[in-house]
């Protein structure tokens, strides 16, 4: 996950969108799980499981997109955890940091993306959903 966050970051401050940089980074990082431990899961040839493509681009001048692709077709979700669950959260943290976000099926696998409003304005607009909170270390 280290590659993807780098990349968006190095992106992102390219486009000299830094403000987008953190909460960008981290929906990578939750992309690129879902892609990795899904894909490592379903396909059997060893050479091809937790490989996943990552792109980031800019379809309107107010939107940033953020996609995986994967040959798994499991269609991720949100689901309600527990407070102690230590998984299960990354497409609500992808919710909550996205303004939009969704999945795009293929005879090989599927894509998902999220997108960014690089507004500044609309942050501050519109307030955020929350998310549950992430234990970050075992008892």
């Amino acid at each position: 996950m280290g590659i993807a966050r780098l990349s968006v970051a190095a992106t992102l401050r390219a486009w000299g969108l830094e403000d987008l940089v953190d909460d960008a980074r981290l929906i990578a990082s939750e992309l690129a799980t879902n892609a990795i431990r899904h894909a490592t899961r379903c396909i059997p040839d060893p050479e091809q499981r937790g490989c996943f493509r990552l792109k980031v681009e800019r379809p309107s001048d107010h939107l940033v997109r953020i996609s995986t692709f994967d040959r798994s077709r499991t269609v991720p979700r949100v689901i309600q955890t527990s407070e102690t669950a230590e998984s299960g959260r990354g497409m609500a943290v992808v919710a909550a940091l996205s303004c939009r976000w969704g999945v795009v099926t293929r005879p090989w696998g599927k894509g998902v993306w999220a997108e960014c409003d690089t507004t500044p304005t609309t942050a501050a607009s519109h307030p955020r959903t929350p998310y549950p909170p992430t234990r970050l270390e075992k008892p």
